[in-house]
């Protein structure tokens, strides 16, 4: 129960912070657009100002850009204002993701995130190409001398990658 203070009386009420502005994502770590991240990444979102405490992790999401969500933990910094997103396993290679950031999240004042916030990666590709058929098959008898040789990669591969070592007959 609280009382009022008889006239005259000064009353302190500490700092007084007034806060007018809608917290905003200052940075997401990987950047939109990222290409390359190390499979055992992290996900990082820089806010304005600290978010409330009432923070529920369906605010963010971080799914497959195909559509499936990853389960990940969330990790709060002490002054609130990074959180910090580590899938339960590590990245799929050569695979594209999205972070979402909802307008459900919400500042100390109750003030929510003026507008949705997206931003996509990819990771690295991890698992070099692998041949997947050749003809004439391996071991193969009678070949015909004019025969045209066919090499079936797992996944594009660029012609200068095919040169000295990498491929022989």
């Amino acid at each position: 129960s609280g009382s009022l203070a008889p006239a005259g009386t000064i009353l302190d009420l500490g700092t007084v912070v007034l806060d007018a502005a809608a917290p905003q994502v200052v940075a997401l770590a990987p950047g939109d657009g990222a290409l390359g991240v190390a499979l055992g990444s992290t996900v990082r979102i820089d806010f304005s100002e600290p978010i409330s405490t009432g923070y529920q992790s369906n605010w963010v999401e971080l799914r497959r850009l195909s559509g499936s969500l990853v389960a990940a933990s969330s990790t709060w910094s002490a002054d609130r204002r990074t959180l910090t997103l580590t899938p339960a396993l590590p990245f799929a290679s050569f695979t594209s993701y999205q972070v979402k950031v909802t307008t459900w999240v919400m500042d100390l004042a109750q003030r929510h995130l003026a507008s949705l916030v997206q931003g996509t990666f990819t990771t690295l590709d991890a698992i070099p190409p692998q041949v997947s058929s050749t003809l004439p098959v391996q071991n193969a008898k009678n070949v015909p001398v004019d025969v045209q040789f066919r090499v079936v990669f797992s996944e594009a591969v660029t012609l200068e990658s095919l040169s000295g070592v990498a491929l022989q007959l």
